[in-house]
């Protein structure tokens, strides 16, 4: 039955490694733009061509990032007609959620345009989202979102979508604010919620927590850039 499952999962693997391929390759060409927030909205294209860009390359990420952790989950689907319902599911969750975090960007953006303060202080956006996110890994439903994606990841694409939303979506919140600009901190980021989907993620949780929270605390201390 493990060695069922070990096979059936994979197609999720392959896909997570051409997605990490195709990000190598984007970088390698000068095209790391597409995965890259700011330079999509600073002097970049029109914000509907930016937002399309940003979906397709938030697609990418997602695959290379967050099917790793959801492996299990796809290895437990059935067929093929399932499988791609599951996957449709899946992430139409996670791009509502970039849609949501990318427009957000943008009013923040246009806050900061509009804004003479914020614009010296800009440093107070990267430790406020430090802190945020340090905070909900402390959370309840962080714990609870993992421990359904441990023990027992539901058969429904967009349910399991939201589970993985749950236990992650902190962590791909600070990989979108200060993380796309490097594969190396990507990747840093995508071990870091594999594991704490591991039976032994539990140990690690909170500490990164309270790490995130004092990181961002010093951040916001001062001029510091993140």
């Amino acid at each position: 039955m493990q060695h069922r499952l070990v096979a059936r999962s994979a197609p999720a693997v392959y896909a997570a490694a051409g997605a990490w391929l195709l990000l190598v390759v984007l970088e390698l060409a000068g095209e790391g733009g597409v995965i890259r927030h700011d330079r999509l909205l600073q002097g970049g294209p029109p914000l509907w061509l930016a937002t399309l860009l940003f979906v397709a390359g938030w697609q990418v990420m997602v695959v290379a990032m967050m099917v790793p952790s959801s492996a299990h989950a796809f290895a437990r689907v059935d067929s093929a007609r399932e499988l791609i319902r599951f996957t449709s599911g899946y992430l139409a969750v996670w791009t509502t959620f970039g849609l949501a975090i990318f427009l957000g960007d943008v009013g923040v953006h246009w806050l900061v345009n509009s804004w003479a303060w914020l614009a010296y202080h800009t440093w107070l956006i990267a430790g406020t989202v430090l802190v945020a996110t340090g905070a909900y890994q402390l959370s309840g439903l962080k714990d609870r979102s993992l421990e359904a994606c441990r023990v027992g990841p539901s058969r429904n694409g967009a349910v399991h979508g939201l589970q993985c939303l749950g236990a992650s979506g902190g962590l791909m919140l600070l990989t979108f604010a200060i993380g796309a600009a490097s594969l190396v901190t990507m990747a840093a980021f995508a071990v870091l919620m594999l594991f704490e989907v591991s039976p032994l993620g539990r140990t690690i949780v909170k500490p990164v927590g309270y790490v995130l929270i004092a990181l961002g605390v010093v951040v916001l201390y001062g001029p510091i850039a993140i």
